[in-house]
């Protein structure tokens, strides 16, 4: 008879336990989804980019697209493969006009031109940087390598994401996915190709409600910060006192005229005009023209 009695207690307490703990976990996924939906409500409070899509293709052959810079001597775009590493020169309408093997790369995350032919690459398989000239032919000359290690700390797939030219300040900022701390800057000099004075952002890394980093690009004054996971651009502004968060584009159905979501974008880059261009993996190629009027996606 005791024995039953245990029995029925136990069962009782297990019951309202896991009838407690099943609440528990719902009220934590309800405050999860509410507050932090990626590349919504923590945005609500920015200025919603200007910008629509002007054009979307698909590049032929393509697969393991990972960047996209903006050679603003040539007016060309390139763009790299992550596996087998490849660089691609393209049109502002995405035709390929061109194409390079980077076989010093295990894998090809990231490009950004710099001034004169120099274009700096990301290895994230190994956390080096190079320095490279690129002439009209596509031959590719190291002229510089050095590891960021002592920049971030090495974790599989948490390597560099992204890499951006801030011609104004000779600063080159550089992405990491994940992590407190992802955006850092250091100083370049094209000319003597020295490199110092890094910088970690602090004050964006705080405000960036991102669930990861996919992308950078400079415009101007303004950093731009794509992620992939939270389905967003962000323009921001680098500051010495304070950084902020300027505006956002969200790269969803029914914004900016975009009939599909963005999937994977993976690459930034802008032009002379004011031009947006991403790419998304494995193969997409996206251009977003300003316009004053923007159609949000519907809440």
């Amino acid at each position: 008879m005791m024995k039953k009695r245990i029995v029925i207690m136990f069962q009782r307490v297990s019951w309202r336990f896991y009838a407690v703990l099943i609440l528990i976990v719902a009220l934590i996924s309800g405050v999860t989804v509410l507050f932090f939906r990626p590349g919504h409500l923590l945005f609500d409070d920015i200025p919603e980019s200007d910008g629509y899509l002007s054009q979307s293709t698909v590049l032929p052959g393509v697969t393991n697209l990972s960047s996209l810079t903006f050679n603003r001597d040539d007016g060309m775009l390139y763009a790299t493969l992550n596996s087998p590493p490849t660089l691609l020169r393209l049109s502002r309408d995405g035709d390929i006009t061109g194409s390079q093997p980077l076989d010093f790369l295990r894998d090809a995350e990231s490009v950004e031109y710099i001034a004169d032919g120099q274009y700096a690459l990301a290895d994230e398989a190994n956390s080096l940087i190079y320095i490279v000239s690129i002439d009209a032919d596509m031959a590719v000359t190291i002229l510089k390598k050095f590891h960021a290690g002592m920049f971030f700390s090495k974790k599989k797939n948490r390597g560099y994401e992204g890499l951006a030219w801030d011609e104004q300040n000779n600063r080159l900022y550089l992405g990491r996915e994940k992590g407190s701390e992802r955006l850092y800057s250091l100083e370049y000099h094209p000319d003597t190709q020295i490199i110092s004075g890094v910088n970690v952002h602090n004050g964006l890394n705080q405000r960036l409600h991102l669930q990861d980093i996919s992308g950078l690009d400079f415009d101007g004054n303004n950093l731009l910060i794509l992620s992939d996971e939270s389905g967003v651009l962000l323009r921001t502004q680098p500051g010495a006192e304070q950084d902020t968060v300027i505006s956002v584009m969200h790269l969803k159905k029914g914004c900016h005229g975009l009939e599909q979501d963005i999937p994977q974008p993976e690459g930034v880059a802008t032009d002379d005009e004011g031009n947006i261009y991403v790419v998304s993996e494995p193969d997409g190629f996206w251009k977003f023209t300003a316009v004053k009027n923007v159609i949000r996606a519907e809440e």
